[in-house]
């Protein structure tokens, strides 16, 4: 059955942080208000030619470049992103910030009422400029944002993956899983395969 594309919600961002010597995440914390997100992959590339024809061709996905688009963003929180100092409501710039590695979750919806939920791993976000005008004949509203590159990350659970999403639509979909998504940062599984009768036969004698 066919589906389209109709939105877009639920944005959260997790901490990456080490915990008995591994790298995991905290509980994801919702930024509220997202009105849009776009990404877009990069990719390595490498061709070969040889006897006047390319006889090689190789292409994989790297990273993946995020453009997100909220009506508005807490000061708090695009202090703790870009880890600058923040004390008693107010927040300093300054050359030596660091923008904290994160998770960002989010969820893409569809017209048939299904949903994909997405995460991206290992992401830098940044502050995207910002310009306001003066009010005059005409309100104009103006939105706040973050950009940044999702890398591979790897842990004692996943290696080198930058990007993990559940489909709802899936009749096979772990709906364990899908339901908690937003509540830790869920990985990838590979499917067991089911024993045969006669592998157990074989096991028990």
């Amino acid at each position: 059955m066919s589906r389209k594309k109709t939105g877009c919600r639920n944005c959260m961002t997790a901490k990456q942080i080490v915990k008995n010597g591994v790298t995991t995440f905290e509980t994801p914390e919702k930024i509220e208000d997202l009105e849009e997100v776009k990404y877009t992959y990069n990719y390595a590339e490498a061709s070969n030619y040889a006897d006047n024809k390319q006889n090689i061709y190789k292409k994989k996905k790297t990273s993946v470049d995020l453009d997100l688009t909220f009506s508005s963003i807490a000061l708090k929180t695009r202090a703790q992103l870009q880890g600058k100092d923040y004390a008693n409501g107010g927040a300093a710039t300054g050359t030596d910030d660091r923008s904290q590695p994160v998770a960002v979750l989010f969820q893409e919806t569809y017209d048939d009422g299904s949903y994909e939920n997405v995460v991206f791993y290992n992401v830098k976000l940044y502050e995207k400029d910002s310009d306001q005008k003066s009010e005059g004949e005409n309100i104009e509203f103006t939105s706040q944002g973050f950009t940044g590159r999702g890398l591979s990350f790897s842990n004692d659970k996943i290696t080198n993956k930058f990007e993990y999403r559940m489909d709802s639509a899936d009749p096979s979909v772990d709906r364990t899983k899908l339901e908690n998504f937003f509540k830790s940062v869920q990985y990838f599984e590979a499917a067991q395969e089911e024993t045969s009768d006669s592998e157990v036969s074989k096991t028990v004698a």
